[in-house]
């Protein structure tokens, strides 16, 4: 028997929780299912943190390498938060991809993509079936950084291991995503202080907010020109808009 919760047999049923939820009509139930989708990601952190270190240990690179799980309140909160024009901001909680999370942090750029190149070779998805769910340039935000100045690449997987194709040795978390963020240590440190300042609220007490995201843009200019990573020509202004 398995530490790990399976989780629930109907994909339809967590759909359907999550919209009640958003609306704000969940039930026990409901919160009970989506709970059970969120913590049965745990074995795909598992055997996806065990795959990636021992990669990592072929290789000889200074890596840092951290695992999480989304926290239950963390959910709840996304699943109840509306856009601009009121509809809820996550219309499939099933689709959710960021449940499982691993990060991995490299000392520049060269060893980043190094390993990302490894990890996607042949040779390495020999023996497992892992599968990107999405274009490797659709999360790639060093190429194309996001608006607020965020830097890093995070690639989208199936979880696929050995055995997944056969009906005999199928386990009930095959399919379920993991997101793989690579960061560089400079990239790394920008993103932490900003985290941490929007959970203190430091400096938004006093300080609007577009100003605060303003000065966070900037705060990214010596890690962008230290790592040589300049927006190409059609993306400066955009960027640089301040």
């Amino acid at each position: 028997m398995s530490i790990w919760s399976p989780p629930p047999e109907s994909k339809a049923r967590v759909r359907q929780a999550g919209k009640r939820i958003a609306d704000g009509n969940g039930t026990d139930e409901d919160f009970y299912l989506v709970d059970q989708w969120r913590s049965s990601h745990g074995y795909v952190i598992n055997t996806f943190q065990i795959w990636l270190k021992r990669k990592i240990a072929i290789k000889p690179y200074n890596v840092e390498f951290a695992q999480r799980l989304k926290r239950r309140n963390t959910v709840i909160d996304k699943l109840k938060r509306k856009n601009a024009a009121g509809d809820p901001l996550i219309a499939d909680v099933s689709a959710m991809h960021d449940f499982a999370g691993c990060r991995m942090i490299f000392e520049d750029l060269k060893d980043l993509y190094d390993f990302r190149e490894y990890l996607n070779s042949a040779a390495v998805m020999k023996n497992v079936n892992h599968a990107l769910r999405y274009p490797r340039e659709k999360y790639d935000y060093i190429e194309t950084p996001k608006f607020t100045g965020y830097r890093g690449i995070h690639d989208v997987y199936r979880h696929l291991p050995r055995g997944s194709d056969r009906a005999e040795t199928r386990k009930p978390w095959d399919g379920l995503m993991v997101e793989i963020q690579y960061r560089t240590r400079a990239q790394h440190a920008w993103a932490t202080a900003v985290e941490i300042s929007d959970l203190t609220g430091c400096g938004k007490r006093h300080v609007k907010a577009r100003h605060w995201s303003r000065f966070h843009r900037f705060q990214t200019m010596p890690t962008v020109i230290l790592a040589g990573t300049l927006p190409k020509a059609g993306r400066v202004w955009p960027f640089w808009a301040l």
